[in-house]
């Protein structure tokens, strides 16, 4: 009687695709959980860097002249920009040949399997840091 349930093949597709399914859908969420972190990681970076630039050349108004860019720039690619970053200029005085540091950190949309499963704090984030040499007026 059990050589008969040994023989009989019916359902071992069944039990390939419980087992299967499942690991590739896991696959697939970690996959795209790290493409979206390495996306907003190059986007976070471009923008400090522009956001440094239009800084260093409005030495007048560099706080507000480096949240701008970095709002126009940001605002077209990550969703909540506004609400989900923080931009810490930084610069010594404004004279000509000092540098502007602008860094920014932006926290990253999860998924609930990223963070509840794997144990990730909810407070990720991913950080862009660039500098400027503040340029003479003519």
């Amino acid at each position: 009687m059990f050589k008969k349930f040994l023989k009989d093949k019916r359902g071992s597709e069944l039990i390939n695709f419980v087992v299967w399914v499942p690991l590739l859908l896991i696959l697939t969420v970690v996959i795209s959980q790290i493409v979206i972190i390495g996306y907003d990681q190059v986007i976070v970076q471009e923008t400090s860097l522009v956001a440094a630039k239009s800084a260093a050349q409005n030495p007048d108004t560099i706080e507000a002249s480096a949240q701008q860019a970095a709002d126009d720039f940001a605002g077209k690619f990550l969703p909540n920009w506004s609400d989900k970053s923080t931009i810490d200029v930084s610069y010594p005085n404004t004279d000509p040949g000092s540098e502007v540091t602008v860094t920014i950190h932006y926290i990253f949309p999860k998924y609930a399997f990223y963070t509840n499963i794997l144990k990730r704090p909810s407070t990720d984030y991913v950080k862009g840091q660039s500098m400027q040499i503040i340029e003479e007026r003519p």
